[in-house]
């Protein structure tokens, strides 16, 4: 990444200038910047055009700190400020003074918003932090220190909106209500000067600060640090997260680094407009406007930003510029196509496989990357935040207009129908598939919901809604679409670095059936990241734990076969230096890898799996065993025997069972293979893949006639004695009462087993039965059993 940089100086060199203290984009006029000067003037730039404009309001008054309502209120030709007098202001954009309230003793400070527009935090020289509400009245006084606050930022601590203050050399996280809690730690060493700037980001949770030491910090929200910088020469003056959470700015004297969201720093710009005083990103994320203390102002476009995709890599060259990279192409002069756009600027775009998805400020285009066509475009009447794409559908989301699903052809396919916040969603929380979309609860981090992707609606019944113990920091859904076009799995990973996957969607073949506790299943433990394969053609995932990658064949057997699944898995180490790092995309035979230090690195894996999934796509079982035979590898057996049992290919899965040497796996499916009872035949399958019992002895009670028998059977295998016992009961009204005496038979060789008698059984109603029959004949209970055999095979 990098920056574009225009310095904007008043036309008058000979005049001197004053200071600038604050600065703030127009909520209602995007591209105009508002600024005050140390003058007490507040003056207007054009963004678009670098210039500044004629109207100068002088508000009367030394303004600290000033702060529009946020983007979303009403209120929009109304600004908050504090002032040298200690005063604390609402002033209209024509300079008209709304409302004056004496706020702090001595100077006022800093003035920030929270994100819904419903209170407001101060702090001045005083010590004191104050939170006031949206008309100017006090609501508390939220801490007192010995010495003056410089900065503070509003974020959220365990799903409680919170505030960090920076005093002294402190750092200080403190509740906005009662059960908030107060958290403190050093943020920066003692004896190394003061804290002078700190914000903290929505999305990634993370805080930076810095001050006189001249080195920037980053904080979890825990107080735990994560990195520390090299000293930058000169005292940090100002800090600013874009607001999607990939990356931060730092404001020194005459000079603006962009760092990632690591720490580690992209680019690094001379300026001369002295020190940096307050930074502050448009909505969009792609323009950033800096106040100096100079008198001159910074506008910066973020420009450089690489997104990959399959075969291309999309990079943008200038706010309305992109290039396209063809990184198979042996022909250098067709290899790299440029776009450019003439109406708007760019704001964000999405690639998946060949499809390419650009957002300005004005319209929606979609590419095929590979023919280079005229593109489809439609008219955007919402300012975009964020646009994720898969490879049949693509999202935009936006903070008027919600989250909307558009086909490829930029035709709209529906609206989720849930009341989220969409400026707080990333391609982190928000997932895309052709069926399902899924989603993290922003206020309750813990819960994700799944909503159809050609409706909008929420996905009926407890499979709509995945609740979890600890909070849930990415999602991704896969893509292939399986032999049923059904099958979807859901993969996320908490807090913890604990990996589980779901089904989100499970076709009738495919008999993931449960209730949801059962069928969450965890992958593994300390994994950093992970990513499904890119397209349709595949059901594999790639982890990364540490320096070591694992690509897992067949994700979805965990829920039937546990010995399959990590059974069918690649694991290898990285090259030295690739700790913690992310994978950028994953298909065919190649992963792109992004290290911490920002080096994109490809990692080859088997291509055989993908050939697996290709045969076993169009239902060509023979071959998919065949090419497991040439290869002779175990885990492409164990990966071909878990999609054979997913979707119930007995010949296919006895002979990879027989290829991996399972020979009690191979007796139990031979004998299913040779049942002539279909129902039968299905239940078996279903207590082999861990489904629901009682789904299976439903099967077995709704046949023609009722399986009695063998629905009593299960539930004695299963050991659900009183089940069984209950079923033989409710079937001598209609059938044999003998059926208890099969039961009872059975009960009396566990007991024997066991070696305990009948008075010793811990069941109340074993023990009745027993009384009522005292002796059982044994071979009438083997008559029994060999006529309702026969009955079931008839």
């Amino acid at each position: 990444m990098d920056l574009n940089v225009s310095v904007i100086k008043e036309e008058d060199d000979s005049k001197e200038f004053s200071a600038l203290t604050s600065i703030a984009y127009s909520p209602s006029e995007k591209h105009i910047v508002y600024v005050v000067r140390d003058d007490q003037t507040l003056l207007m730039y054009d963004a678009k055009s670098a210039e500044k404009l004629p109207a100068e309001i002088n508000v009367g008054v030394h303004i600290s700190s000033f702060s529009w309502f946020p983007i979303g209120n009403n209120a929009t030709n109304i600004f908050a400020c504090v002032c040298s007098d200690g005063t604390l202001r609402f002033i209209k954009s024509n300079g008209t003074l709304e409302k004056k309230v004496k706020a702090h003793r001595g100077a006022a400070i800093c003035i920030k918003w929270n994100y819904d527009g419903s209170s407001l935090v101060t702090s001045g020289e005083d010590g004191d932090v104050k939170i006031w509400s949206r008309n100017g009245n006090l609501r508390a006084k939220l801490a007192e220190f010995s010495e003056a606050v410089y900065a503070l930022c509003w974020g959220e601590k365990d799903m409680n909106e919170s505030i960090v203050i920076a005093h002294g050399n402190k750092l200080c996280i403190v509740g906005t209500q009662s059960k908030g809690g107060t958290t403190e730690w050093d943020g920066l060493p003692k004896d190394r000067g003061i804290i002078l700037a700190v914000d903290w980001n929505r999305i990634n949770g993370l805080i930076v600060a810095g001050g006189e030491d001249c080195i920037f910090r980053i904080f979890y929200s825990t107080g735990v640090l994560l990195h520390t910088s090299s000293a930058l020469g000169n005292a940090l003056t100002s800090l600013s997260w874009r607001p999607c959470g990939t990356s931060f700015l730092v404001g020194s004297y005459d000079t603006i680094c962009l760092c990632d969201s690591n720490g580690l720093i992209q680019c690094q710009k001379c300026v001369r407009v002295g020190s940096i005083m307050e930074m502050v990103w448009n909505t969009d994320g792609m323009q950033v406007a800096c106040a100096g203390a100079g008198g001159s102002i910074v506008l910066s476009n973020l420009v450089g930003q690489r997104y990959h995709g399959g075969d291309f890599t999309v990079t943008v060259v200038d706010h309305s510029l992109i290039n396209i990279c063809n990184c198979e192409s042996l022909d250098n002069e067709d290899s790299i196509r440029e776009l450019e756009f003439h109406r708007g600027t760019i704001v964000c775009l999405a690639l998946s496989l060949n499809r390419l998805v650009v957002c300005t400020s004005s319209q929606c285009y979609i590419y095929n990357v590979q023919t280079m066509g005229p593109p489809a475009s439609f008219d955007l009447r919402c300012n975009v935040s964020l646009v994720i794409a898969s490879p049949q559908y693509f999202a935009i989301c936006s903070l008027t207009a919600g989250v909307k699903i558009y086909s490829m052809e930029g035709r709209h396919v529906s609206t989720l129908r849930f009341p989220l916040r969409s400026d707080l969603l990333t391609k982190d929380n928000l997932s895309l598939s052709s069926v399902t979309v899924a989603l993290i609860d922003q206020t309750n981090k813990k819960v994700i919901h799944l909503f159809d992707t050609l409706t909008g609606k929420r996905v009926d019944g407890e499979m709509g809604e995945i609740k979890h113990d600890s909070e849930i920091r990415i999602l991704a859904l896969s893509q292939w679409r399986g032999i049923n076009q059904e099958d979807r799995q859901l993969v996320f990973l908490d807090c913890k670095k604990e990996l589980y996957i779901f089904p989100v969607i499970a076709g009738s073949r495919s008999g993931v059936q449960g209730s949801r506790k059962m069928l969450l299943q965890k992958i593994g433990s300390q994994i950093d990241t992970f990513a499904w394969y890119m397209d349709e053609k595949a059901d594999i995932l790639a982890t990364i734990s540490g320096s070591r990658y694992t690509v897992w064949y067949n994700p979805g057997v965990i829920y039937y076969d546990k010995e399959l699944f990590f059974l069918a898995k690649e694991s290898r180490d990285l090259p030295e230096g690739s700790k913690n790092s992310s994978i950028l995309t994953f298909r065919g035979s190649t992963m792109d890898i992004k290290t911490i230090d920002g080096v994109v690195m490809k990692v080859a894996t088997s291509t055989y799996p993908t050939i697996l999934y290709e045969l076993i796509s169009s239902s060509r079982w023979e071959k998919a065993a065949h090419l497991c035979r040439l290869i002779e590898c175990p885990k492409l057996w164990a990966a071909c025997a878990g999609l054979a049992l997913q979707y119930e290919e007995l010949e296919t899965l006895e002979t990879a069972l027989c290829a991996l040497m399972e020979v009690e796996k191979v007796q139990y499916i031979k004998k299913v293979r040779n049942m002539k009872c279909i129902e039968r035949r299905n239940v078996e399958l279903m207590l082999y893949k861990k489904c629901d019992p009682e789904q299976a002895i439903s099967i077995l009670l709704q046949a023609k006639p009722p399986l009695i028998y063998r629905a009593i059977k299960v539930n004695i295998r299963l050991h659900c004695w009183e089940k069984a016992l209950e079923l033989a009961v409710k079937s001598a009204k209609s059938a044999n009462e003998s059926f208890v005496c099969v039961v009872l038979w059975y009960r009396q060789k566990f007991l024997d087993a066991q070696m305990k008698t009948i008075a010793e059984d811990d069941s109340q109603n074993f023990r009745t039965y027993f009384e009522r029959f005292p002796s059982i004949d044994e071979q009438y209970v083997r008559s029994l059993k060999k006529t309702a055999r026969a009955q079931e095979n008839r």
